[in-house]
Parts: C-alpha cells; sequence; structure tokens
C-alpha cells in the first residue's frame, strides 16, 4: 500500500520516470508474491506426493486442486498471458521441491 501512495505522489508532481520505477518495483513485488504462491501450492502438492505410497480419492482431488491452483495463481487476469513463463514456473517448482525434501520415516 505505501508503494501505491508513493506511486500517487509523485503522479501528482508530474515525474514520470520516478512513477515508472515504482511501477517497475511494484510489479516485481506483484510478481515474487505470486511465485511464492505457487511455491506453496508445489510444496502441498509434493509432501502429498512423497507421503502417500498409495493414493485416495481425496488425495487425488487435493493434488489435482494443488496444480490447479499453480495455474491459476500464474494467469494474469486483466493484462492476459502469465506471471512466469513455462522455463521460469519449471525453476520456480523445481526451487520449492529442493526446499521441501524431507526424510521420510
Amino acid at each position: 500500500m505505501e508503494g501505491l501512495f508513493a506511486l500517487k505522489d509523485v503522479l501528482l508532481k508530474g515525474d514520470i520516470p520516478a512513477a515508472l520505477v515504482i511501477v517497475d518495483e511494484l510489479e516485481e513485488m506483484s510478481r515474487d508474491d505470486k511465485i511464492s504462491n505457487i511455491g506453496s501450492y508445489a510444496v502441498i502438492l509434493l509432501i502429498k506426493q512423497q507421503l502417500e505410497n498409495c493414493t485416495t480419492r481425496y488425495w487425488d482431488l487435493s493434488i489435482r486442486n494443488s496444480a490447479w491452483e499453480i495455474q491459476k495463481k500464474n494467469k494474469r487476469p486483466k493484462a492476459g498471458g502469465y506471471y512466469l513463463t513455462p522455463e521460469e514456473l519449471k525453476v520456480a517448482l523445481e526451487e520449492a521441491y529442493q526446499g521441501q525434501l524431507i526424510e521420510l520415516p
């Protein structure tokens, strides 16, 4: 929210270059937030897959829901397209996986 107030202030002053810098920062923060959300769903997905030797209907639905949420969070509703390219999404999922390697009993 602080960024929006700063953006408003520089726009009212007519400082377009400073406004563009703030917009870039806000976009990056939004993108980082999306990556974090995608990583959270990926962790849920990976942990469930690692802990369950045989799946149940509930687990299958939960895993499918996590995959769907990853796709939904990656989509840019107003601008169209995606926050992450397929390559960037793969890297984000790999990083989530690396951060969640767990020892199974």
